[in-house]
């Protein structure tokens, strides 16, 4: 690894015993060879350092128990991968909900249901009205069932733009949801019982 730090398990003992100057020393030494690991994945700067900061913060919180450890640092890599999977999980399991509630429309049986039902389509719609005008074009042509590339070549964008725009599409759709006090998780919830 470039720029090696000098006595690197000496940091590592240090940072296990709750020496703050030396976590911070490993802080930046890591993040360098992390946050671009990160980035690649999830394509979206504010959320590669996010999980960059839940990564060190879990270390943290757990550093009694690199002090045993052989390679501390491929736990550090470890945590990382996992926010990153966990985070890629999470977005997949949200654009299948929304793919679900914003394709064609499917009325549930129980009559509370269906109003819930109404409502959430109703503020689904709201929320992707408010997305900025590419963003909402990007998200529709992505609802109708266009690929990256696809809606990359229709655009004139980069296939990365078009993903940026997605991830952006779907942090906005899911705020205001949940602003209007409607729950992802139960709304999934109730949808597969649907």
């Amino acid at each position: 690894m470039q720029d090696s730090l000098q006595n690197e398990k000496e940091l590592w003992r240090r940072t296990a015993a709750g020496d703050e100057m030396a976590f911070t020393r490993l802080f930046y030494h890591y993040n360098r060879v992390i946050y671009p690991f990160v980035l690649k994945k999830v394509r979206s700067e504010s959320i590669a350092e996010e999980i960059i900061q839940d990564t060190f913060m879990r270390l943290w919180a757990g550093r009694e128990t690199i002090a045993g450890m052989e390679s501390p640092d491929g736990y550090l890599y470890r945590i990382a991968a996992n926010r990153t999977l966990d985070y890629l999980r999470k977005l997949s399991r949200e654009q299948h909900f929304l793919d679900r509630y914003t394709g064609p429309a499917e009325s549930p049986e129980n009559l509370e249901d269906n109003i819930y039902y109404n409502e959430t389509r109703k503020a689904l719609a709201e929320a992707v009205e408010q997305l900025p005008a590419q963003r909402r074009t990007i998200y529709l042509l992505r609802q109708e069932g266009l690929s990256y590339l696809e809606i990359a070549e229709k655009l004139q964008l980069s296939p990365n733009t078009v993903r940026n725009q997605l991830v952006s599409a779907m942090q906005s759709i899911r705020t205001f949801i949940q602003e209007k006090g409607i729950s992802i998780l139960v709304l999934f919830s109730l949808w597969r019982n649907f």
